[in-house]
């Protein structure tokens, strides 16, 4: 049984997420955007972040409408979108294309293994894992491949390759997490366990999902602690070195971030200067 407490804040959570998401939509009617992909992508963002994701939606997403960009084009005015803003505004940017793509997937998933009394080797939950993994990829791919596609110019194969090579191993991650996730809600805090129908079920599934787009970003919100600072951003797609300095050796200031998936484990090198193992 869940807490009357819980149950509540869920519903509420939910409530917010989707009046969130409907806010956006009805702004998108009149205010096209950049690339075709971020007219499902904000919305889908509001639905996990809430609250906040119409609020990056407002800040970052909110274009002009048709009229005033049709009134700057005959007066000869121009926006311009995209070059002047910080790094970490195009960063979230990128984090929501397949964050998108893995939440709807999950909700996919999720609903066809509860209607459709779905099993695999006589486990409801092992079901839920494949088809979670399997919507979740499929759609993650199809998100970043409509957002690399116009921005590169690549032709179709190309695009298809570039957009596993861009998040097939951290989405893999990601949903690796997500299911240790879920199973500790099966299995350890919640009894009986927790289904679709269930907003409890949503809130907690959603709230994952916010670690995943609050860890894609965390590497450039961590402020410098000192000039000879170095930060490595180390992902399952590899590794980005963010803010280098000039110098050639790290020094005991230096930090790396691991992120795998959820896991954000910050580590303090020796005192002694040392070469990184991948080089630089």
């Amino acid at each position: 049984m869940t807490s009357d407490w819980l149950f509540w804040l869920s519903v509420a959570s939910l409530i917010a997420a989707v009046v969130s998401a409907g806010i956006i939509i009805a702004d998108l009617r009149n205010r096209p955007q950049d690339m075709t992909v971020m007219y499902p992508v904000w919305p889908i963002t509001a639905l996990y972040f809430g609250p906040f994701g119409l609020l990056a939606y407002w800040r970052m997403g909110r274009k002009p409408r048709r009229d005033e960009r049709a009134q700057d084009a005959q007066q000869g005015h121009h926006h311009h979108h995209g070059g002047d803003r910080p790094f970490w505004v195009a960063v979230f940017g990128s984090s929501t294309h397949c964050g998108a793509g893995c939440t709807l997937g999950d909700i996919i998933a999720e609903f066809i293994v509860f209607f459709g009394g779905l099993a695999a080797a006589g486990s409801v939950f092992g079901a839920e894992l494949i088809l979670d993994y399997a919507f979740a990829f499929i759609l993650g791919i199809i998100f970043q491949y409509a957002s690399i596609v116009p921005m590169r110019g690549l032709r179709p194969v190309e695009g298809v390759i570039a957009a596993i090579k861009a998040d097939a191993l951290s989405l893999t991650s990601f949903e690796i997490g997500l299911f240790g996730w879920m199973a500790l809600m099966r299995f350890v805090f919640f009894h009986p366990a927790l289904e679709p129908d269930s907003p409890v079920f949503w809130f907690m599934m959603h709230d994952r999902h916010d670690h995943r787009l609050c860890h894609n970003l965390s590497d450039e919100l961590v402020p410098a602690e000192g000039r000879h600072q170095r930060r490595v951003h180390v992902t399952a797609q590899g590794i980005s070195r963010v803010n280098m300095m000039s110098h050639r050796r790290w020094s005991r200031h230096s930090v790396i971030h691991i992120d795998a998936g959820a896991l954000l484990l910050p580590l303090e090198c020796g005192r002694r200067s040392v070469h990184p193992p991948w080089g630089y």
